[in-house]
């Protein structure tokens, strides 16, 4: 296999398995969900990725290439700013939420 095969191998793999896992459950918020699946979707495509020791360049294309196969009428620029928006890390600071 290519090394780009196996960047879509893990997108796909990983796009299989959040599908069958979210069959077997109900969203109770349809859009807050897709959101939430996702992130998860796209971070265990980039975290199976570098697991199989791939690069950090590598493992994000993975991440983008899971993002499309689940929304295939996306575009590859749309793909990637949700991506890199989706990788993020969760910011807690008190300043950033109108905390004091």
């Amino acid at each position: 296999m290519s090394q780009d095969d196996w960047v879509l191998f893990f997108a796909a793999a990983v796009c299989r398995g959040r599908r069958e896992a979210e069959r077997s459950t109900a969203p109770a918020d349809a859009s807050a969900e897709a959101v939430l699946s996702d992130r998860a979707l796209v971070r265990d495509a980039h975290r199976a990725a570098l697991a199989h020791g791939e690069t950090e360049a590598r493992a994000w294309r993975a991440a983008v290439g899971a993002y499309l196969v689940r929304h295939p009428g996306a575009e590859l620029g749309t793909a990637e700013r949700i991506v890199t928006f989706l990788m993020r890390p969760e910011v807690d600071s008190p300043a950033l939420t109108g905390g004091a």
